[in-house]
């Protein structure tokens, strides 16, 4: 069987076409997930932050007792 090259390449450029919709789905998912990924990272920084370079760090400020 003798395969023809332009055939061969027509063939792929079909099968690109058709998954198009579906490499920019995946494409625009990846980047929202990324986004929204870094949004939260920075709010964990902006969170944990102080606390690394805090001399004492408190971890309840309520005073409990034993006899509460």
């Amino acid at each position: 069987m003798k395969i023809n090259f332009v055939t061969f390449v027509t063939e792929i450029q079909k099968d690109i076409v058709y998954f198009q919709g579906y490499r920019t789905y995946v494409a625009l998912t990846y980047a929202s997930f990324n986004i929204v990924g870094f949004v939260v990272n920075i709010w964990v920084l902006y969170v944990v932050a102080p606390l690394l370079f805090a001399p004492a760090v408190k971890v309840c400020c309520v005073k409990k007792t034993w006899s509460d």
